[in-house]
């Protein structure tokens, strides 16, 4: 390697320059465990993205969670596409693996063909990706074309995962590990894990809490709710982060008393298994009527030839907002609107079932690979629904 202009006489070795070098002796630097040692951005799926400080503490404790989460061993290879600075990436994939010894190898784009053949060639043991990823992977695999022998366990996280593709999921890789985790960037992350052998009989769940997170679910974070009611995810983790940069507000209303508010609606059962309804800003709430769009969104995956769904909340004249179901179809695939609706009648409430849908090209996304709703919800605002009999 050569220092300077090239095209100069004033190129310089590299081994030069370390070998006239004079060694200096410093010393380390203290580094205190509530020392700030990153700052990440929050993946923006509904209001624009904050800067999250992370401390030494945080990362300490997220790497050390997310290994045991992932099962991982020093032989591990485990593998994402998620991007360099996204918290998925940084402290669900490299942290982890540098704390027990194992490969990590980061795919440079979401481009399924190529990250098979890298799957294939690198022996991957582990793979984490969002819902969609999977998707597509379901969509592109082929086992004849494909060495995919070395690969253990398959996470879905990120994103909540439709219980339909949990399903697909396990009937494609039966001799898989299929997981689910839960968290989000303030969190560290810290969440839940859902193994594949409890996946089956926990249909739908984002699993129990994994090591040194609590969880609590709540209204105004001053009354807990019962067992399988509906209440706001608030977690306590030495993985929490240590609040947003310069934005002194934002931080009071999501730390209250060392819980993080993690703005997503859940409830838990009595095994102590978290299923994740929505985000609250997601809800929509349709004559005076709550409706998790997470759930309408699971059946209308069920229906053949729909690809992916997004459900979301547009203005209505009387009820206050309606459903619009946004699809993404199979190659050939013909959607009547009726027949969907008769499809839902006997799996969703009356009220829960779409009254009008779109079908686009592709979901907008996020560098991770989210559906933005925020972008569907401008694309679609002035979509008013028709008032409802």
């Amino acid at each position: 390697m050569l220092v300077g202009n090239s095209e100069s006489n004033n190129t310089i070795p590299w081994n030069l320059v370390l070998d006239q070098a004079e060694a200096v002796n410093v010393d380390w630097p203290t580094r205190e465990l509530e020392d700030i040692s990153e700052i990440l951005f929050t993946s923006g799926t509904t209001a624009r993205p904050k800067a999250a400080l992370m401390s030494n503490r945080s990362a300490l404790a997220s790497a050390y969670g997310f290994a045991q989460a992932m099962s991982l061993r020093s032989d591990s290879v485990y593998q994402s596409f998620f991007p360099f600075f996204t918290t998925a990436c940084l402290r669900c994939v490299l942290y982890p693996s540098w704390f027990v010894g194992a490969t990590a190898v980061v795919d440079p784009e979401l481009e399924v063909e190529d990250i098979l053949r890298r799957m294939e060639n690198e022996r991957t043991t582990t793979y984490i990706g969002v819902p969609a990823f999977y998707i597509f992977l379901l969509e592109k695999y082929d086992s004849s074309a494909r060495d995919l022998s070395s690969l253990e366990i398959i996470d879905a996280g990120g994103a909540s995962m439709p219980a339909e593709l949990t399903r697909r999921l396990i009937d494609a890789f039966p001799q898989l590990d299929v997981r689910q985790t839960y968290g989000q960037t303030e969190g560290g992350p810290c969440g839940t894990v859902l193994v594949g052998k409890e996946a089956l009989a926990h249909i739908g769940s984002a699993g129990i809490a994994w090591v040194v997170s609590v969880f609590r679910f709540v209204v105004d974070i001053v009354q807990d709710v019962l067992c399988y009611s509906v209440g706001e995810i608030a977690v306590r983790s030495p993985s929490l982060f240590s609040g947003y940069y310069k934005n002194e507000e934002a931080t009071r209303e999501t730390l209250k008393d060392g819980w993080l508010l993690s703005g997503d609606l859940g409830k838990l059962d009595e095994e102590g298994y978290l299923y994740v309804v929505d985000r609250k800003k997601d809800m929509v709430i349709r004559g005076g009527l709550n409706i998790g769009t997470q759930e309408v969104e699971g059946v209308l995956l069920r229906y053949e030839g729909v690809e992916e769904v997004a459900v979301i909340g547009i203005p209505h004249r009387k009820l206050g907002e309606d459903l619009l179901a946004v699809l993404t179809i199979s190659a050939g695939a013909k959607i009547d609107a009726e027949a969907v609706r008769q499809f839902c009648a006997d799996k969703l409430a009356d009220f829960k079932i779409p009254r009008q849908f779109e079908i686009i090209d592709q979901m907008p996304r996020s560098p991770m690979g989210k559906v933005l709703k925020t972008d569907l919800r401008a694309r679609f605002k002035e979509l008013l629904a028709e008032p409802v009999g």
